[in-house]
Parts: structure tokens; C-alpha cells; sequence
């Protein structure tokens, strides 16, 4: 068996070590030889084996990287002049059920408060969100003058009848109801909003 030894001038030098043990009266070509050496080739075939397999997902599982968060963009908005809603908790129970959820590490819940016109335009292109959800206020999509109590609608006393039908309401920058309409919000999805998959 080759080792290596200090020699007299303090350097290293390779020697055989030509102890008493069994192996050593044997040459090179000896069985106990060629089976260490077929030992150590197993060695390093096993070794080899087990690199690539660790790299190898398991069957059924998907490779280990790093998901993309699918982000829900909750756009707020409860102007002076509009019935108080409770939107707090609305944002708090839409959060409490993605905590629940299995697929919780999946999704980035994003509020922002007193939402302003450009305030989604500017959210798009920041956040790239998947999902857009508004919460607060509109303009009826028919005429009906009457809403429960419970109603998000804002009333034809409040609404102005040049205000498009299924409009929005966002706060302006003294915090007044300002009405965005379905097509202005559209046509910010289209320029910024790639990434929006659905709009609630």
C-alpha cells in the first residue's frame, strides 16, 4: 500500500509499505488487488449515482424552484359622501382565507386604502398583479332608484346623470367620490395590466 514519509531533509517522498499483512507478498495483478479495485470503481459508480439523483426531483413532484406569487391587488375606496362600508373587514376576511388555504404561500394579498384614479395604473405596473379587486362604491348599471340599505350603489340623488352607468367610485385628491368609468378601467388594464388574469 503506497504512503507517503517525511525523508531526513524534511521534504515528502512516496514509499510501499511492506507491512506483514496478508496482501503483501502478492503482486499488482493479485485477486485482493483487482477486488479493491473493482470495490473502489463500485465506490465511485454508487457515488456518482447518488449526485445525479439528488439532483433529480422525485417522481411526481415538481423541481424545486422558486414559485412566482400570484399577487391580488385590493383596491379600496369608501369617498365623503358615500355611505361608510366596512372594507377593513372585507380585506380582513379575504386575507383570513388565503391563510387558511393550501396554496397560501402561493399568493401576495396587496391593499391599498382611499384608491385614486391613478393609483391603479401606477399599482399595475408596480405589482403586476393577477387578480384586481375593488371594493367600494358604484354607479347602478340600470336606472333603479331605489337600493337596500346594504347597497354598494350609489343613488341617482348622488350620482350625477352624466355619469356613465357601471362607473366606479375613487377618491379624488380632497377625498371626494370621483367616478371612474368601466371603460377608463379597461382601458388601464390594457395598457398595464399583462399580468391581471381576473378582475373582481
Amino acid at each position: 500500500m503506497a504512503q507517503l514519509t517525511e525523508s531526513s531533509s524534511g521534504g515528502q517522498t512516496a514509499g510501499v509499505d511492506r507491512g506483514t499483512d496478508e496482501n503483501a507478498g502478492r503482486g499488482a495483478g493479485g485477486t485482493d488487488a483487482g477486488a479493491a479495485l473493482n470495490q473502489s470503481a463500485a465506490d465511485v459508480a454508487a457515488t456518482d449515482r447518488d449526485r445525479r439523483n439528488a439532483r433529480r426531483p422525485a417522481r411526481g413532484t415538481l423541481p424545486d424552484r422558486a414559485a412566482r406569487k400570484h399577487v391580488i391587488l385590493f383596491l379600496a375606496a369608501n369617498p365623503s359622501g358615500t355611505d361608510r362600508l366596512a372594507l377593513d373587514r372585507e380585506a380582513r376576511a379575504i386575507h383570513v382565507e388565503l391563510k387558511r388555504s393550501g396554496f397560501r404561500d402561493r399568493f401576495d394579498f396587496q391593499t391599498r386604502w382611499a384608491a385614486e384614479p391613478l393609483d391603479l395604473l401606477r399599482e399595475l405596473r408596480e405589482l403586476k398583479p393577477t387578480v384586481v379587486h375593488f371594493s367600494g362604491h358604484g354607479n347602478p348599471r340600470t336606472g333603479a332608484m331605489l337600493m337596500s340599505a346594504n347597497s354598494r350603489d350609489v343613488i341617482a340623488s348622488v350620482a350625477s346623470s352624466r355619469i356613465e352607468p357601471g362607473s366606479l367610485y375613487l377618491h379624488d385628491a380632497a377625498g371626494v367620490a370621483q367616478a371612474v368609468s368601466a371603460q377608463a378601467i379597461a382601458q388601464a388594464l390594457d395598457a398595464a395590466g399583462a399580468s391581471v388574469k381576473l378582475v373582481v
